[in-house]
């Protein structure tokens, strides 16, 4: 889990310009030469520094991003979250050879079948709007957007045959359209 939440933190770290990393990195050479392990906790401590300083850069679109991205990430965390209850409920003195599945319910899952999925698709969205649209950004959602939509569409219809009670009007991954 902290893995998954690292890349998400580094993620956005790779939208600066790239004048900066240099700059970063000629001051960590001459560190490092005389005290590498100094070198490396100074590189950790200043990570809130390396934020605000790309906070104070940021044009109002950048700033959009990120809101855009917390809110995709909020949006996840709490699809994930029902997940892992469900998952909990069921966990109790069931033989592991017999799973009973459970109808994930509150939250966007009454829209969509896989509001975690749509979640990261709204973190990626963000993240071109942090990159002002960068092709190489774009390119990376649009992959996303496509693998997610195309597991979600699969989701979408093992939850139709298994729950007899699937809500009808509930969508794939985009609430009211698919």
């Amino acid at each position: 889990y902290l893995f998954g939440m690292s890349y998400y933190l580094m993620v956005p770290l790779s939208l600066l310009p790239s004048t900066w990393y240099q700059q970063q990195q000629q001051q960590q050479q001459r560190l490092s030469v005389h005290h590498p392990i100094q070198s490396l906790v100074g590189t950790v401590w200043q990570l809130p520094a390396i934020m605000c300083a790309a906070v104070q850069g940021a044009t109002a679109q950048q700033l959009l991003g990120a809101a855009v991205f917390l809110l995709g990430s909020i949006l996840q965390f709490d699809a994930h979250r029902r997940l892992a209850a469900l998952s909990q409920q069921r966990s109790g003195d069931q033989p592991s050879d017999k799973q009973e599945y459970k109808l994930p319910t509150g939250g966007l899952f009454e829209y969509v079948s896989c509001p975690h999925y749509l979640a990261e698709v709204v973190i990626y969205l963000g993240l071109v709007l942090m990159n002002k649209g960068g092709l190489l950004t774009i390119l990376m959602t649009v992959w996303v957007a496509v693998n997610l939509a195309l597991a979600a569409a699969e989701t979408h219809k093992w939850y139709r045959r298994r729950f007899k009670e699937y809500p009808p009007k509930r969508k794939a991954l985009v609430p009211f359209v698919w």
